[in-house]
């Protein structure tokens, strides 16, 4: 696992440079991924294979190794990437709190400085 530097965005959310592995569940089987970017809210995940940009509604969970399971929808989707949402980001906040840095008292837009 490797975290780089937090990125911020214009979401409610800072998302943070991270590579794990990761387990896309969707109604047409399952997937081997990393993630990208990981924050409370959601993650980016990188796929081997095209995910296909007309299949992302069937996605309906993710898992991250050592972390846990995380109901989601997809909200967009390349070839190879899709981001998704946590369904329930308070459940998110406490299986990421040990992996994250909370700097969520930054409002979205705002950069962070981190160290």
């Amino acid at each position: 696992m490797s975290i780089h530097a937090a990125v911020a965005e214009r979401r409610g959310h800072v998302r943070h440079a991270i590579d794990l592995p990761v387990l896309v569940e969707a109604e047409f089987g399952t997937l081997h991924g990393r993630t990208v970017n990981l924050s409370f809210g959601g993650a980016r995940i990188r796929l081997p294979l095209p995910y296909g940009l007309g299949r992302h509604d069937g996605l309906r969970a993710i898992v991250i190794e050592g972390i846990g399971h995380f109901d989601c929808r997809a909200v967009w989707a390349s070839d190879f990437e899709i981001g998704v949402q946590f369904r329930d980001t308070r459940r998110a906040r406490r299986l990421l709190g040990a992996l994250l840095p909370d700097h969520e008292d930054h409002p979205a837009g705002t950069p962070w400085q981190g160290s």
